[in-house]
């Protein structure tokens, strides 16, 4: 089901998550049936077709692209309780070290608990975090050249609402939603 995010009365980000598993980030979000970014949100929880932003300031806008920025990194990574996020770095040390055949005790007592708990090797997790932190890597790495290059496009005068519609259909690219 789609999930919409209304911020000043308009959507800003669109995304579809499972109804039987609704993060609770998005729970308070409203399904915008046919409506799209920029669609204006009228007070009967209907939509207006999409109209041009409303005058932003630089200071608004910087906040919604981070908040928009925050927002498709969840959907890069999925809903992830925070302890398991602290364990990412330890736990692509210890698979690129295994992978490499230099793994010590402790990054594969890691390693062993985990895969023994998914029922597969130690090998098969490995390759998984390996490739999944590059992937993550790479995401990180386009969204943060997105929002400097939209903070230096705010810096030049550009116009704040434009740039947020530049970053919305950048992040859309990335997350690929867009």
């Amino acid at each position: 089901m789609k999930r919409a995010e209304i911020i000043d009365g308009r959507i800003v980000n669109i995304i579809e998550v499972d109804p039987d598993n609704v993060p609770d980030w998005c729970a308070g979000w409203i399904d915008p049936g046919d409506a799209g970014i920029g669609w204006l949100h009228l007070p009967d929880d209907t939509f207006a077709p999409e109209v041009p932003f409303v005058t932003l300031t630089v200071e608004e806008a910087i906040n919604q692209i981070v908040k928009m920025i925050d927002v498709a990194a969840v959907v890069i990574t999925g809903e992830v309780p925070e302890v398991e996020k602290l364990s990412w770095t330890a736990k692509e040390q210890a698979a690129r070290a295994s992978l490499s055949g230099g793994i010590t005790i402790e990054q594969l007592a890691l390693l062993s608990i985990e895969a023994n708990t998914r029922g597969e090797t130690i090998e098969e997790l490995a390759t998984k975090v390996v490739l999944n932190a590059d992937l993550y890597r790479a995401a990180v790495a386009a969204m943060t050249g997105t929002r400097r290059r939209a903070l230096a496009l705010l810096d030049a005068g550009d116009d704040p609402a434009t740039v947020v519609a530049y970053v919305r259909d950048t992040l859309a690219t990335i997350t690929n939603k867009g």
